[in-house]
């Protein structure tokens, strides 16, 4: 009966513990921290107007409703595709909603290529900074205390995107498995 009852409840059990050690399930990490940088194209083609609403209006909402569902302790910034200001990664998630509010259509939007780069470079610098924070920590075992994020709001026009400068773009992506 022992040995029944080993093998029916305390292995299936404990093979389930041992996996959830070694790959934990993605709602584990439903509660951390988001660190997300809301890249916005602000092209004259986000003016269109369908049923009322620009594109620009459409994506606003869109970003809104994405800030709302960060979970606590969450940064935001904003980074404008015509914008001369950098993201600053904010906890005041007030801010980061009047940012979005402000933005407006600019007839000098930079390309959307080179506006995903500057966001990269962001996360890069503040997850640098953060694992530095860690100090004697090994840096192959620092861990950073945000997911971070990279959402992109455009109406995929084209015009918006270098085509040189695509493949270059993805495989910078494909390196940094720490960003989505």
């Amino acid at each position: 009966t022992l040995v029944g009852m080993l093998l029916l409840v305390a292995w299936p059990y404990q093979r389930r513990v041992a996996a959830e050690i070694t790959t934990p399930s993605a709602a584990a990490l439903q509660n951390l921290p988001v660190a997300a940088i809301f890249v916005c194209d602000t092209s004259l083609s986000l003016g269109y107007q369908y049923e009322g609403r620009s594109r620009l209006e459409v994506a606003r909402d869109i970003a809104m409703s994405q800030l709302s569902r960060l979970p606590a302790g969450s940064t935001a910034a904003v980074l404008d595709a015509a914008g001369d200001l950098p993201p600053v990664l904010s906890p005041d998630l007030t801010a980061v909603r009047n940012r979005l509010e402000a933005l407006a259509l600019s007839p000098r939007a930079a390309p959307l290529n080179e506006a995903l780069r500057q966001a990269i470079r962001h996360h890069e610098d503040e997850r640098r900074r953060t694992l530095g924070a860690e100090g004697g920590v090994d840096e192959s075992r620092a861990q950073d205390k945000f997911v971070r994020e990279v959402y992109l709001l455009t109406d995929l026009a084209k015009s918006a995107w270098r085509d040189d400068e695509t493949q270059t773009l993805k495989s910078e992506l494909a390196e940094r498995d720490w960003l989505g």
